[in-house]
């Protein structure tokens, strides 16, 4: 991933569209914070190329895309400043997110880490996800890897203690799996694996935050287990959840793909542009 220090133009059309819909947010989760992003730029093979914005002027340009009273008029805004907005954020100021597929290992049994998040959350509220958030700015060189290291500070906390492990020393391990992109808010997704295991019995350990999360589960990381959260979480599991997830499928080897990586079950709008053989985040 690269971040460029330039601010990325927004179209004041598009900003304009999608103001309803921030004031909507703000009246719902006043406590949502204008911090400063990393915004989608373009695609450069593999590469995420990102420029600087802040998070309401994405909720306005890119987030606004998902509510259905303000996309009839945006999205057709967002697609002609864009030419492909797919492959690029002209116009807009679509988020670089992470999605972490957390593979918790205790007593030779793997299970995966997912949350229902909070009702009061800015960003697709009461649906299942995974540790998960915006890459910010940092003045340094490695942006990823800090926000994977934030990410799991704030989200897995005790599960860190249990494994004894830091943040940064998890983050360090930490391998990505490839790109996503969220077809409905246009936004791309960094989808990144980490491995923790704990002793035996640190298995209460495994809870998520409660500052985003209502509730933690446990996923079996088998094929058994696989397929019944397809069929019992898919339908309600965000978008970028869904498409880190078809990602380690996808890269796990020996395992036996449960759903192909392009599409994610239940007509989840995802699409995978990067992937293969996952690689650390340097």
């Amino acid at each position: 991933m690269i971040d460029d220090g330039d601010p990325v133009d927004v179209d004041p059309g598009v900003l304009e569209a999608g103001r309803p819909h921030v004031d909507d947010v703000l009246r719902r989760a006043p406590r949502t914070f204008d911090g400063p992003v990393l915004a989608f730029r373009r695609l450069d093979g593999g590469r995420v190329v990102a420029g600087r914005s802040g998070y309401l002027t994405m909720l306005a340009t890119s987030g606004a895309l998902a509510d259905p009273g303000v996309a009839a008029r945006l999205r057709p805004l967002v697609e002609r400043a864009a030419g492909d907005p797919v492959a690029e954020g002209r116009g807009r100021a679509s988020v670089v997110g992470i999605s972490v597929v957390v593979e918790v290992v205790r007593d030779d049994a793997a299970h995966l880490l997912l949350g229902r998040r909070r009702a009061d959350l800015a960003v697709e509220p009461g649906r299942w996800g995974l540790v998960a958030g915006a890459v910010e700015p940092t003045g340094g060189p490695r942006p990823l890897r800090a926000t994977v290291e934030r990410e799991l500070a704030e989200e897995v906390p005790s599960l860190l203690a249990a494994a004894g492990v830091r943040p940064s020393v998890a983050a360090g391990r930490a391998a990505v799996l490839g790109v996503a992109v969220n077809l409905v808010r246009l936004s791309p997704t960094v989808c990144i694996a980490v491995r923790l295991a704990l002793p035996p019995g640190g298995g209460s350990a495994a809870v998520l935050s409660a500052s985003e999360f209502t509730e933690t589960r446990l996923v079996p990381a088998t094929p058994e287990g696989l397929r019944v959260m397809w069929e019992a979480l898919g339908a309600d599991m965000t978008v970028n959840a869904a498409g880190a997830l078809a990602a380690w499928e996808d890269a796990g080897a020996g395992r036996r793909r449960v759903q192909g990586p392009d599409r994610p079950p239940g007509g989840v709008p995802a699409r995978r542009v990067g992937g293969g053989r996952p690689e650390g985040l340097g």
